[in-house]
Order: structure tokens, then sequence, then C-alpha cells
């Protein structure tokens, strides 16, 4: 079947993409930031496991609802990311501006 093979194809790309972080976490010694990666990529990571599967049981139960209100739970998480990054950037900015107004 096809989910079958998606799959399958989904775990060797992550197990590649895992391969190639733990060389770069054994070339990393910054202590409390390696743990800080450690963290991103376990969050990413079950991130990217949970989406593949979760295309997987669209796939296999072809129910097309079930693929709009993935769209839908994943658009909604975009507009929300895109909204931290202009908080951030608006953060960021009056930061700046204070600094100039101390000096």
């Amino acid at each position: 079947p096809i989910s079958l093979l998606y799959t399958i194809k989904f775990e060797e790309e992550m197990n590649e993409n895992e391969s190639e972080q733990d060389e770069k976490d054994k070339r990393s010694s910054r202590g409390s930031s390696d743990a800080k990666s450690r963290n991103w990529r376990f969050l990413f990571d079950n991130l990217k496991r949970a989406v593949g599967y979760i295309y997987s049981m669209c796939e296999q139960d072809g129910d097309i609802e079930e693929c709009k209100e993935a769209i839908m739970v994943l658009h909604n998480r975009i507009k929300e990311f895109e909204g931290l990054i202009q908080y951030i950037e608006v953060q960021a900015s009056y930061e700046t501006s204070d600094e100039r107004q101390v000096y």
C-alpha cells in the first residue's frame, strides 16, 4: 500500500536526519546550548513524526474531511507562528529604541 511505503520512507528519512544531527551534537560542546539543541531536535522529530502519521491515516482512510481538518490545524499553527515572529520583531525594535534613549 502507498501509506506503508510512505511510512517506511518517512522512517528512513527520520533515521538519516537523526544520524546527521548526532554527528553535529558530537562536534558541539556548548553545555546548556547542547541541552537546548537536543530538546529542539526532540520536539521537531516528534512534530515530523506526528505529521507523517496523520498524513498516513488520512491517506489510508481516504477521508477528505480528515485532510481538510489537518490542513486547518496546520494553517492555524502557521498563523500563530507568524504572529509570534511579528511580536518578537516588535519587542526587538522596542528594546533597540529603548537602548538608544538611554544613551
